[in-house]
């Protein structure tokens, strides 16, 4: 019995170890597997460029191709080529549907390329990045020379490097030089030849000019000069305005500070008209400095002008608004500066102006008079 038990035991244990060596041989003939297939769907794209000739003609099409093969899961981009590729023109471009071969897609694009001067150009290497946002990566193309070479027969006939030309060339005549270049042709002087229309033109032309001159060399001495209205001065000038501005209303808290701006613009014009002090373009410091540095006006008057376009700034760029009858005393203000710094010279030759103009306009008149009572005599 006890022999019967142990030969059981042994059985048993043969078994469950054969049992356990059967699951160990399948989960590592699975991982294995696993690691064989996995690397085949993961591969690099492959990226490739090529022409269709490496040497050409200028103005010859030269046909550049990119292919891309690529899995799916890789999401890979194909590049893009817009305007030119150094020097070469891109006259055309398409791409042919994408195909699948063997898993992976195949994406083809083309170029048709063409250049204007001979020399050796080179494409540089097209990139494609493929894999996710964080982990891009790039595969590139070879770089591919293409030689560009001068059509026959164009400046084939050129100078020699001593500078002289071929002596058959120049008994030839024409046989040594390009056919689609012409010379310069020679400068032709065109005689002027003048029919009937343009001498009559002409002599039209002079006789408008001889009654222009006519008009202003004898006709204008004969007329009587009239004494010329004097010009309004910048003191005047400056009155009047000021007269306007005091009726301008000032109801509203808009139009009480455009009384303020109106009457600051009156002031520097007149110091600007009147002083030739550009105070139209300066700000408050600026007339200040300039002021202390020129002898314009005696203290008293710069103090007066300085304190009105203070106040004036204070309203105009300011929430200030001006109290009870701030409106006239500025006013007041700023027409006692206009009449003491006005130049009395001046004020004696407009007086004078004006009694010359009013007594030519008496003679005017007494003339007028006489010539309508001839007139009446003679009917």
């Amino acid at each position: 019995m006890e022999k019967m038990r142990h030969t059981l035991v042994i059985i048993l244990s043969y078994c469950l170890s054969y049992f356990f060596s059967c699951c160990f041989s399948c989960c590592l003939s699975l991982s294995l597997l696993a690691t064989t297939s996995a690397p085949a769907s993961a591969l690099a794209p492959k990226i490739k460029a090529e022409v269709n000739k490496a040497v050409a003609k200028i103005g010859e099409e030269v046909v550049l191709t990119v292919t891309l093969i690529t899995d799916k899961k890789l999401q890979a981009t194909m590049p893009e080529i817009v305007g030119e590729v150094n020097g070469l023109r891109i006259i055309d471009f398409g791409e042919d549907p994408v195909k699948e071969e063997e898993g992976a897609l195949v994406y083809k694009k083309w170029y048709k390329l063409v250049a204007d001067l001979s020399g050796s150009y080179i494409l540089p290497a097209l990139e494609s990045r493929y894999g996710a946002n964080a982990e891009k990566k790039v595969v590139k193309t070879a770089e591919i020379f293409i030689e560009i070479q001068a059509q026959d027969g164009v400046g084939a006939n050129t100078t020699s490097a001593k500078g002289g030309s071929n002596d058959k060339d120049k008994g030839d005549g024409d046989k040594g030089k390009a056919k689609d270049i012409r010379d310069i042709k020679n400068i032709e002087i065109i005689p002027m030849q003048f029919g009937g229309a343009q001498w009559v033109g002409i002599v039209l032309l002079i006789v408008v000019i001889a009654g222009v001159i006519f008009y202003f060399v004898y006709w204008r001495q004969r007329q009587r000069k009239a004494v010329p209205l004097p010009l309004i001065s910048p003191w005047q000038k400056a009155f009047q305005d000021l007269r306007e501005l005091q009726r301008s209303s000032q109801q509203s808290s808009y139009e009480a500070k455009m009384y303020y701006f109106t009457m600051s613009s009156i002031l520097r014009t007149y110091i600007e008209e009147q002083f030739s002090l550009a105070a139209t373009d300066m700000t408050l410091e600026e007339i200040r400095s300039q002021l202390n540095n020129k002898s314009i006006i005696d203290d008293g008057l710069k103090q007066r002008l300085l304190e009105l376009l203070e106040n004036c700034d204070l309203v105009k760029f300011t929430d200030l608004k001006p109290v009870g009858d701030a409106d006239e005393s500025i006013f007041e203000k700023a027409y006692a500066f206009v009449d003491k710094s006005r130049p009395q010279d001046q004020v004696a030759e407009v007086v004078a102006g004006t009694a010359a103009v009013a007594k030519n306009d008496a003679g005017n008149a007494a003339r007028n008079a006489a010539g309508n009572d001839d007139e009446e005599s003679v009917i």
